[in-house]
């Protein structure tokens, strides 16, 4: 019983960092960059943030963060008109997913 609250709840906090993470990053484009991501830029950032967790806690398969690498550079493609805001997505997108394999790696590691 014991090992099933801890599982539980490291699971949980894992959650809660990845979305919690968004306001680091909104803060972090905000600060440097003077830029606002817009809403759907900010689900897109969780539900990437969980995916990345959920799989590699469960499998221990980093290779999807290649697979969400590729499906965002398929779905933006359309925006690398504008130089400035590609080069703040980029970067974005590269503190998101090191923020997301940093939850997920220090979840594994706090797992009994």
């Amino acid at each position: 019983m014991t090992n099933w609250l801890a599982y539980i709840g490291i699971y949980t906090l894992g959650m809660v960092l990845c979305v919690a993470a968004n306001w680091g990053i909104q803060f972090f484009l905000r600060t440097v960059f003077d830029y606002t991501p817009r809403k759907i830029s900010r689900w897109i950032g969780i539900l990437e943030r969980l995916l990345l967790f959920w799989v590699i806690t469960m499998t221990g398969q980093f290779g999807i963060v290649g697979w969400v690498l590729g499906a965002k550079a398929v779905a933006r493609f359309a925006r690398a008109e504008d130089p400035h805001e590609s080069g703040i997505y980029f970067v974005g997108t590269l503190l998101s997913l090191l923020l997301g394999l940093a939850i997920s790696v220090g979840t594994m590691e706090l797992l009994p």
